[in-house]
């Protein structure tokens, strides 16, 4: 059995084709639009978040205040 091997862009392609992303929108979103994106993708994550940054930089805010406080 041979190893299948992707480059770090094929494999991009191939996940952003899987979930639909690689076309482009013919009209604006409506809501049916993203329930069956949503189906498509067979996943809805909400993230509960006060704050919007990158993940690296949330620890150094954290221990920011807590160092204020």
């Amino acid at each position: 059995m041979s190893v299948l091997q992707l480059s770090l862009n094929e494999a991009r392609h191939l996940h952003l084709a899987a979930q639909g992303m690689l076309k482009k929108p013919r009209r604006r979103a409506r809501p049916k639009d993203i329930l069956s994106t949503i189906q498509q993708m067979s996943l809805l994550q909400i993230d509960t978040i006060n704050v919007v940054a990158r993940s690296p930089v949330q620890p150094s805010w954290q221990l920011s205040a807590a160092l204020a406080g």
